[in-house]
């Protein structure tokens, strides 16, 4: 008697179709209700790198019927993740990118005393949701993350005997997040 199962012939285990990782935008909601989609026509700077987001699972080790097991006790789905922006030669479109993230700059700082004066770093979102999509751009998924604060921003080394491209990276706490399949232009109602 043979076996006639291949990974070939299924669906389950064909692992053929990868999911490129350049196909993805990003939409920032902040908490009245706006939504900034910065990878649309109407916008002047584009995240090129996003990481996704990660879950820590917590497990116990268990005397289970005479052998040890282990069982997952607790699911962490908080975490922080980094976005990267590339600066770009136009001051004024880097300027409206650090007033994004919450960068005190320009006309903010008026004379010497306010300069002294610490301005707290306060920039939160209610949700930043991250849409990868598929080949045919029909399909993908939406990992939504939730409570989203900018925790830390960094910019790249100047250096004269290098041509690298100057980034910005902002890191971003989260308190938890979910992952959808979307299709194009169906987002998941709220």
């Amino acid at each position: 008697m043979s076996n006639n199962y291949s990974i070939f012939t299924s669906d389950l285990d064909n692992w053929a179709d990868p999911q490129k990782a350049c196909l993805f935008s990003v939409n920032f909601y902040d908490s009245t209700g706006y939504n900034y989609r910065y990878t649309g026509e109407d916008n002047q700077f584009y995240p090129f790198r996003v990481d996704l987001p990660q879950q820590q699972n917590t497990l116990a080790k268990r005397w289970y019927f005479g052998t040890y097991r282990r069982d997952v006790i607790n699911s962490d789905r908080g975490g922080s993740t980094s976005i990267e922006f590339y600066l770009r030669c136009n001051g004024q479109l880097n300027l409206k990118l650090f007033q994004f993230l919450g960068v005190p700059i320009g006309g903010e700082f008026l004379d010497e005393e306010q300069r002294l004066k610490h301005v707290e770093f306060n920039k939160r979102f209610d949700k930043i949701e991250i849409i990868s999509r598929d080949n045919t751009f029909e399909g993908g998924n939406i990992y939504t993350l939730y409570n989203c604060n900018v925790e830390k921003v960094s910019m790249t080394t100047m250096d004269a005997s290098s041509d690298d491209i100057l980034k910005l990276t902002a890191s971003i706490t989260y308190d938890t997040f979910d992952v959808y399949p979307s299709e194009e232009g169906k987002y998941r109602d709220d």
